[in-house]
């Protein structure tokens, strides 16, 4: 068994994974208002209990950002605690990772990846000409950001689109606990 932990999407969550399968998904907390650090022990123990999985754990895996400093600084930091602990090893995923899947799948489109992370912020991170990742921060609804992604054929978003009328691109959602079992 695998315990994926997403807190880079706007409400954390965990999802266990056995033979490339999803068998349980859980939010950690209910609405922005919570708080991860309150939560996340809680339902970390609530899976344990359910699933009953101290000797079955093989691996963590744990979204890296980009996202809230805090969210990922408290999630990072509980794997890492349950990798020091219990001896299982642990791996981070970025949002570069998740492009990479997708440009490996459709090497003919210039893919951009759109995250909304929690406190509503806002990322993207595409590919450039040279081969190396940039990553955006939206802030304030600034589009003017945007002339740099005219190149950009389709943005996959993990929580809604991307608002956006200046770019004439395709949009389609992505989920990153369905990309992780298919990758």
């Amino acid at each position: 068994m695998n315990l994926l932990l997403d807190i880079v999407s706007p409400i954390p969550e965990f999802s266990v994974i056995d033979d490339n399968k999803i068998i349980y998904s859980s939010k950690i907390i209910q609405s922005k208002e919570e708080k991860l650090s309150d939560s996340i022990i809680p339902a970390y123990k609530e899976i344990e209990n359910t699933l009953d999985f101290k000797t079955k754990l093989k691996s963590l895996l744990v979204t890296i950002g980009p996202g809230s400093y805090t969210s990922l600084r408290v999630g990072i930091s509980f794997m890492l605690g349950l990798h020091f602990s219990k001896g299982i090893k642990v791996a981070g995923l970025s949002s570069e990772d998740f492009l990479k899947f997708e440009i490996d799948k459709n090497n003919q489109l210039n893919c951009g990846i759109y995250f909304t992370s929690s406190n509503n912020q806002k990322f993207i991170c595409y590919k450039k000409f040279d081969s190396s990742f940039k990553y955006i921060k939206l802030e304030d609804n600034n589009f003017n950001q945007f002339e740099q992604l005219n190149d950009i054929d389709i943005i996959y978003y993990n929580h809604e689109p991307l608002e956006c009328s200046l770019l004439n691109l395709k949009q389609k959602e992505y989920l990153i606990k369905e990309k992780i079992v298919n990758n």
